[in-house]
């Protein structure tokens, strides 16, 4: 199978590299806005060849792949060049984007069959070509949202994730942006709330007086602030309800602290056994 991929940083070059790893039968073309990081990916042989997604070659006798690796704003500009390739049978278009409402209205009223949306629980803090991890993948889900699509492209994109060892679990593409929201982008922004207080705080030799918990818990503050601008804005409707609800949340717990609540243990307890019976 061709394997065509639109962006060549962490996730697209992680795609690459375990495509390699696992010696899979697929030639990889890649593409990036930044030649030296096709120009890496062609030196390290991540990649086969170069190309340009405005004038893709397809095979139509075999199978083929496109996988958007790019932002979410670039991702939806890069669909909109892509419908000249809607409905190809032997071809499937999808994406890694963590927010899914901006395609959708990019695409509303097109009558696409052959795309599947994607969304691997997979990342880094890192960014860029270099910093891609052929292991990235493994035993990670990967949400898979059809749109219209027919079967052989779902087959195509489902069958493709599972060959990197990835567990595809379908969601509505309706109700990504509501529930990642919450189990991702709400976790960045209270990290970023965070770095800002301990920043205003002022505290001296911080290094020095933070513990193991503090670093593992800022991990996620070093992930690229382009990425994470693009994403909070994309879903800025879910993601500003959410923040309201978890201002509240720390509210209820700042009142259980005030008022030395007998139920604050109790409290406590539930969300540890919470989190041990659910994550």
């Amino acid at each position: 199978m061709n394997i065509y991929i639109i962006g060549l940083g962490l996730i697209g070059s992680s795609i690459a590299r375990a495509i390699r790893k696992k010696q899979l039968n697929h030639k990889i073309y890649g593409y990036d806005i930044d030649f030296d990081s096709v120009k890496y990916a062609l030196e390290e042989n991540i990649i086969d060849e170069s190309f340009s997604y405005e004038n893709i070659d397809l095979d139509a006798s075999s199978n083929s792949l496109i996988i958007v690796a790019a932002s979410p704003s670039v991702s939806a500009t890069i669909f909109t060049q892509l419908q000249h390739l809607f409905n190809i049978k032997s071809l499937a278009i999808t994406d890694v984007c963590s927010i899914k409402n901006h395609l959708l209205n990019e695409l509303s009223g097109t009558n696409a069959a052959n795309i599947v949306f994607s969304h691997p629980m997979a990342g880094s803090h890192l960014s860029g070509v270099e910093s891609g991890n052929e292991d990235l993948f493994d035993n990670k889900y990967v949400l898979i949202s059809p749109f219209n699509s027919e079967d052989n492209a779902i087959k195509i994109v489902e069958d493709f994730w599972r060959s990197l060892d990835a567990i595809p679990y379908t969601i509505k593409a309706e109700d990504h942006d509501s529930l990642l929201s919450a189990t991702s982008h709400l976790p960045h922004i209270l990290v970023y709330a965070l770095l800002r207080y301990l920043q205003e705080k002022d505290i001296q030799d911080l290094e020095k007086v933070s513990g193991g918990g503090l670093q593992s818990l800022l991990r996620i503050g070093s992930s690229s602030p382009k990425m994470w601008s693009d994403i909070f804005l994309s879903n800025k409707n879910n993601l500003t309800k959410d923040i309201d609800s978890i201002i509240e949340s720390l509210n209820k717990l700042k009142n259980e602290i005030n008022h030395e609540s007998s139920s604050l243990e109790d409290l406590l307890t539930s969300l540890k056994n919470f989190k041990e019976d659910t994550l």
